[in-house]
């Protein structure tokens, strides 16, 4: 592949120093903050001219956050001292100072929720009463484990028990141990997510004393926004609490890991710096701008009037830009259900399907797209009683009955799995227009292989239509045909439905594609994004369960591997200004998702859980070869690192690409008015790993 000239492919593979925490120069961490590097030989081009107008929490955070108890320490008598007073502040803002007239701007449920999320900020100050009595049990401050602050212990009790109630994932016998002294804490966790929250409090203390000044509709929506904010940061601070301190984020000693990653992962970094943030931020401020249009257009449930109002909308906040991006980041922080609904099906409207295929298939001179719908066995469907039975599949030992659909009259989501075929050319022995043989007595038609496609979206949204350029592109380069899930979506069908429909389809064709399409293929690759990496591993570990065919490879984009809500890593506080996969979103989607709380301990949920002896049993890897793309700034880019880490050491062939200050889901910004030119190379990478695959099996 030729370098992409607007990036540093020469960058060498080792990472554990090439993100240094950049925080905007208006507003700065205070305390005194100790920061051990693993390796000196690459630093990133730091960024010194460049300051974006809206202040954000991290431009990038570094591999690994080392702190010491005294670090700790230093930075909670400050804050106890002086920044808890903003959140008292807030809280009672919120519950006394908001009134009707400024209400009529915030969205209903809002108002509704406030007083929730006061108690879910009041909740806080459990945890750094928690984190202040492990001081007083481990007396590593400089011998002053003195704090000037006046705790108010029924108070504390009183507010743990509500904890206990708005919170499920927190457990009463973990607070305890904590309390007692009978559980340390994760100083280095607890300090990163402390900076965070003392970052939020600055800015909030200034939006805050704008408003005693001047209240008005704008400054509340941002007071909400940080408020909400706040209220997430309670989980992020729990968890930190038990993050794994030999984890390489928090142990500079655990050189065998860090080796491990330096060798498995590449990394690719914006050429300009200044000129990319410069970018990312405008991007920002578009998606905030389409967001705010959107949430005002998708208030109608008529198709028709959403398009005039949006075209409405579209003229009004041309004229006053800032306005829809504040509407947009407030609507993204708040979610209206109906709307938000609403949102995220519009792409799946037969017109918009129709431009983009047709758009698709101009550009990339791909012609043919065939849906066909895939049989769903009733006895192998997983649910969750049936989901880690390891005996092999029905349909694999009694072939019967599953014959495909050509037609989408009358299907029944519950019967069939759409499934979109995407080629260059019409291969088979199949009539695509009837679903009958041309010829019952030719011999199959034999390819070398086939991609089998997982979208992503938060497991909530999208479809194949979106992909159309994607996949027409990798179908051109690899001349493979791509047969692409469109599996159930949450929160309608939740886990393990989506898996359970990608399960389906890779078996059907897996073990009957000859028979139905007279196709017979060498390799299957796997092959998604976002959440499509998540059920692309998902299906990979289900047929190392089950015994079954094992794919040819993965080839995964951003991939979330690991669907916890008690599980820290340091990036999953990109989250707390992400302009996608905020808080608020990323919580819904794993709510909507996993609706019984089971990612810290389901390993078809969380691939990262998955048990050794089923990746390498008897001291063959049966895990396949796999290839990753990870987005620098994302929330989600942390679990594929551990990832990394566990299959590298278990003799897997795996590697990634990091593309540094990238946002999750950049690949798919390669065109319209939010676009990044590291999207087409990412593409290209995407597709490159996908040949890789095809060749190391074709010599093996």
């Amino acid at each position: 592949m030729e370098e992409y000239k607007d990036f540093d492919d020469k960058s060498p593979p080792a990472i554990a120093n090439t993100v240094r925490d950049t925080f905007c120069e208006s507003f700065k961490w205070k305390g005194s903050l100790s920061r051990n590097s693993l390796s000196n030989d690459f630093k990133i081009p730091r960024s010194t001219s460049f300051q974006p107008k809206t202040p954000r929490l991290f431009e990038a955070l570094e591999y690994q956050h080392v702190y010491t108890e005294t670090d700790l320490f230093q930075t909670m008598k400050v804050y106890l001292e002086q920044k808890i007073s903003v959140e008292k502040e807030l809280i009672n803002f919120i519950e006394k100072e908001i009134d009707d007239k400024l209400m009529e701007h915030i969205p209903k449920q809002i108002h509704e929720t406030l007083p929730e999320i006061s108690e879910k900020i009041r909740c806080l100050e459990v945890v750094y009463y928690i984190i202040l009595q492990h001081f007083n049990h481990f007396e590593a401050s400089d011998g002053n484990s003195e704090v000037d602050y006046d705790w108010d212990i029924e108070e504390i009790s009183r507010v743990k028990e509500i904890m206990y109630e708005i919170f499920p994932t927190v457990k009463p016998d973990v607070i305890e141990e904590f309390l007692s002294g009978d559980r340390t804490i994760c100083v280095s966790a607890v300090m990163l997510t402390m900076k965070a929250i003392n970052g939020l409090n600055d800015m909030l203390a200034n939006v805050l004393n704008e408003n005693l000044k001047i209240k008005d509709s704008v400054k509340i929506g941002k007071i909400v926004i940080y408020a909400i904010k706040l209220a997430f940061c309670f989980e992020f601070l729990y968890s930190s609490l038990m993050a794994d301190k030999e984890s390489i984020f928090f142990n500079e000693n655990n050189t065998r890991d860090i080796a491990i990653l330096n060798k498995h992962l590449d990394v690719i970094n914006p050429f300009d710096l200044d000129n990319h943030l410069k970018r990312l931020e405008k991007a920002g401020n578009n998606i905030g701008f389409y967001m705010g249009i959107a949430q005002k257009g998708f208030q109608h449930k008529s198709y028709t009037k959403s398009l005039v109002s949006m075209a409405y909308y579209s003229s009004l906040y041309f004229l006053n830009s800032k306005s829809g991006s504040d509407n947009g980041n407030l609507f993204m922080h708040t979610l209206e259900p109906e709307t938000f609904g609403r949102m995220i099906q519009f792409p799946e409207n037969r017109y918009i399907q129709s431009i983009l295929t047709l758009t698709a298939s101009v550009l990339s001179k791909v012609e043919v797209s065939k849906i066909i719908y895939v049989p769903i066995s009733r006895i192998d469907q997983l649910t969750h009683e049936t989901y880690l039975d390891n005996s092999s599949p029905f349909i694999v030992e009694n072939r019967s009955g599953l014959n495909f659909m050509m037609t989408s009259r009358d299907v029944n989501p519950s019967d069939y799995v759409k499934v979109n075929i995407i080629t260059n050319q019409d291969w088979g022995k199949v009539n695509w227009k009837t679903g009958k043989l041309l010829d019952p007595a030719a011999s199959p038609a034999h390819i070398d292989g086939i991609i089998l496609f997982i979208h992503g979206g938060g497991f909530i949204s999208t479809s194949t239509g979106v992909y159309q350029p994607l996949l027409r592109k990798m179908n051109k380069e690899t001349g493979y045909p791509i047969f692409s899930v469109d599996y159930r979506l949450a929160p309608k069908y939740a886990y393990p439905t989506g898996l359970s429909d990608c399960w389906m389809v890779y078996l059907w064709l897996q073990y009957y594609a000859e028979e139905y399409l007279q196709l017979t293929f060498d390799k299957i690759i796997l092959a998604g994004d976002s959440a499509g990496g998540n059920l692309c591993t998902g299906v990979t570990l289900l047929s190392l369960l089950k015994s079954c065919k094992v794919p040819t490879g993965l080839s995964l984009i951003y991939p979330g591997m690991l669907v916890s809500r008690t599980h820290f890593i340091p990036s999953m506080l990109y989250s707390l200004d992400d302009y996608i996969l905020n808080t608020v979103v990323l919580d819904f989607c794993v709510s909507s998702y996993d609706t019984k709380n089971n990612g810290d301990k389901d390993f078809l949920l969380s691939p990262n859980l998955a048990p050794e002896e089923l990746i390498c049993n008897d001291g063959k890897v049966c895990f396949p070869m796999t290839r990753i793309i990870i987005s620098g700034n994302d929330p989600l880019r942390d679990t594929s690192l551990e990832f990394i880490i566990k299959m590298a050491k278990l003799g897997v062939d795996i590697q990634a690409v990091d593309y540094q200050y990238q946002i999750h889901g950049f690949i798919m910004f390669n065109m319209g008015p939010i676009s990044f030119k590291e999207s087409d190379h990412a593409i290209e990478k995407c597709i490159s790993y996908t040949k890789e695959i095809i060749d190391q099996n074709a010599d093996s």
